[in-house]
């Protein structure tokens, strides 16, 4: 005679429960230091739209071309070489104002190739430099600031060597916010025609060996 199985269901006498997920060890990462002036420029993976593209590392900008760049505001075609890129650090008073505020070094991870005599500075600020919220220009008033600050520093020194051009042989530009690799430490790019090398130092603090 065969067995009919049942077809009831018995409660279960224990509440079905969902497993319980394994527990998540916590790590505290110490923050890395703040970067010392000497540390300006660090290794960020947001820069890669301002690495040069394959082929085109033998990119040389003349005199001429970087004045037409920085007229033309357009910056995103200086690049860097692979494995350049830059972090900063702010602070708030008047940009320029206090030499314990800037300082001035030569950038040794520079955008492309520049031409024979061409020597590219940065001057990192403390202070933030004003832009305008929405194009990431700076602003009337900063490029004003900056101005000023780039003629006493840079070429009233030239004017002193009896350069009636000092003028013609200095530039600056400053990245607007979507060409900046990390917004933290504001600077300034300045770059300098056929200056010698001492008073490059002078501007530096730095002497070469």
């Amino acid at each position: 005679m065969s067995t009919t199985p049942s077809t009831s269901t018995q409660p279960s006498t224990m509440e079905d429960k969902p497993p319980t997920p394994p527990a998540v060890k916590i790590i505290d990462t110490p923050k890395p230091p703040l970067p010392s002036w000497s540390q300006a420029e660090v290794a960020s993976s947001q820069s890669a739209q301002r690495i040069i593209p394959p082929g085109e590392e033998t990119k040389v900008f003349s005199w001429a071309d970087i004045k037409e760049i920085i007229s033309t505001n357009r910056l995103g075609v200086i690049r860097r070489q692979p494995s350049t890129h830059v972090v900063y650090k702010a602070c708030d008073p008047t940009p320029f104002a206090d030499p314990k505020d800037f300082r001035i070094l030569p950038n040794d991870w520079p955008y492309g190739s520049f031409g024979p005599g061409i020597t590219h500075l940065i001057v990192w600020s403390k202070p933030r430099i004003a832009t305008d919220p929405e194009t990431g220009f700076v602003t009337p008033e900063s490029k004003e600031l900056i101005d000023a600050f780039v003629d006493r520093t840079f070429v009233k020194r030239l004017e002193l060597e009896g350069d009636a051009d000092a003028g013609e042989r200095v530039l600056w530009f400053k990245n607007w916010g979507a060409l900046q690799s990390v917004r933290g430490l504001e600077h300034i790019h300045v770059l300098v025609k056929d200056v010698l090398e001492a008073i490059i130092e002078e501007w530096t603090g730095e002497m070469k060996a």
